[in-house]
C-alpha cells in the first residue's frame, strides 16, 4: 500500500528526502547540545525538582 501511494504521489522523494534531513538535523542539534553543555549546570538542573 505504501509503496502505491508513493509512486502516485508527485514529489513524494521531495517530501521524504526533507522529513529526512530534518530528522537529521535535528538530532545532530541534541546530540551537540548533549555533548557541549556544561556539565555542572546539568547536575544542578537534574537536582532542582527536589529541592525547595
Amino acid at each position: 500500500m505504501f509503496r502505491n501511494l508513493v509512486t502516485q504521489l508527485q514529489g513524494a522523494d521531495f517530501y521524504m528526502i526533507s522529513s529526512l534531513l530534518i530528522f537529521v538535523a535535528f538530532f545532530v542539534t541534541v546530540s551537540l547540545f548533549a555533548l557541549l553543555t556544561d556539565k555542572n549546570h546539568l547536575q544542578e538542573m537534574s537536582k532542582m525538582p527536589l529541592e525547595k
